[in-house]
């Protein structure tokens, strides 16, 4: 008898263990490319809302580039000199919030390490790391994009340096880039960037 017993154990295990099996092995429904749109949760009878948060909105994808002969020249702020144009662009009006700039670094003369920055200062939120690239050909534009957010106590122009190996040395340069927009309200409160 207590054998018996054992052998539907191991009968019902193996019945257990075969239904979950066979449910992993079922296809996927097949995904849908429409939108899903979900019900205000007071519209839901209470049996159906869910306890869970809303779901977070989709990553945006990265702007695309502008080209090069729409974009600004940034002034070169300091005395010495590094071999590169630097081309810039705001894309649309924050009013407020980040506004994406984008930047283009175009060395004059082939070298290596060229190195793209923004100076952190109080009053601007950068989100971006420097650009670096290792060999550099000439005329060849060296692309970065960065989200920028002004608040009220930021400075008039953006800060960037650009460093570059050359056969005779590093070469430095400082460049700015104005930050064309109103004073903001008074706090922290991010003020437009256009």
């Amino acid at each position: 008898m207590a054998m018996l017993t054992f052998n539907t154990r191991i009968l019902a295990g193996a019945a257990v263990l075969a239904a979950a099996l066979a449910a992993c092995a079922r296809p996927a429904p097949p995904a849908t490319t429409a939108p899903v749109t979900a019900a205000p949760a007071a519209a839901l009878p209470s049996a159906q809302r869910s306890p869970l948060p809303p779901p977070v909105a989709a990553v945006p994808a990265p702007h695309a580039e502008p080209a090069l002969a729409s974009m600004s020249l940034a002034e070169a702020t300091s005395k010495m000199g590094v071999p590169v144009d630097l081309h810039y662009q705001f894309e649309g009006d924050a009013s407020g919030q980040q506004v994406t700039l984008h930047l283009a670094a175009v060395p004059r003369v082939a070298g290596s390490n060229l190195n793209v920055s923004i100076k952190k200062v109080p009053g601007l939120q950068t989100t971006a790391p420097a650009l670096n690239a290792q060999k550099v050909s000439a005329t060849t534009a060296y692309r970065q994009q960065v989200s920028l957010t002004r608040l009220v106590d930021a400075p008039a122009e953006v800060r960037i340096l650009v460093t570059m190996d050359l056969p005779e040395g590093t070469t430095f340069g400082w460049f700015g880039v104005p930050l064309k927009a109103a004073p903001g309200p008074a706090g922290k409160q991010p003020a437009p960037v256009q």
